[in-house]
């Protein structure tokens, strides 16, 4: 796959007071981790969070530039994620749960896929489903 220069891609994780910290830091190690990196990624807080996930929150804001800390009220998550859209200001939003893992080229295949395809506004995509072991698909 060639990489892909011509880019701009806000990722958007919601979590709130009840997701695991674990997962969460997996979940943003596999967007940081990705061979088309993003230019900002949304960590949006809904509500108030307990001091682990606040450890996870400050090991990754402390270390990237690009990662924004967007605290919000407790409302939901259509609110956190449209608070999060208003405040993208790139060509692409991706969206990702708290307990997602993404595949390493994520975002090159996906963008990849919209260059091929003016014509696409949205693109969604296949998961995989695991438990506790994600090799155990």
């Amino acid at each position: 796959m060639p990489f892909i220069t011509n880019h701009s891609i806000t990722v958007g994780i919601p979590f709130y007071q009840k997701t695991n910290p674990e997962y969460l830091d997996v979940a943003i190690k596999s967007i940081i981790n990705q061979t088309l990196p993003p230019d900002k990624i949304h960590l949006i807080q809904d509500g108030e969070i307990n001091e682990e996930l606040k450890r996870v929150i400050k090991k990754y804001k402390d270390t990237y530039s690009y990662i924004e800390l967007i605290v919000l009220p407790k409302k939901g998550l259509p609110y956190a994620l449209n608070q999060s859209i208003k405040q993208s200001k790139t060509e692409y939003y991706a969206r990702m749960d708290s307990d997602d893992i993404a595949i390493k080229d994520r975002f090159e295949l996906q963008i990849e896929y919209f260059k091929k395809n003016a014509e696409l506004k949205i693109l969604g995509t296949w998961a995989y489903e695991f438990e506790d072991d994600n090799s155990d698909i």
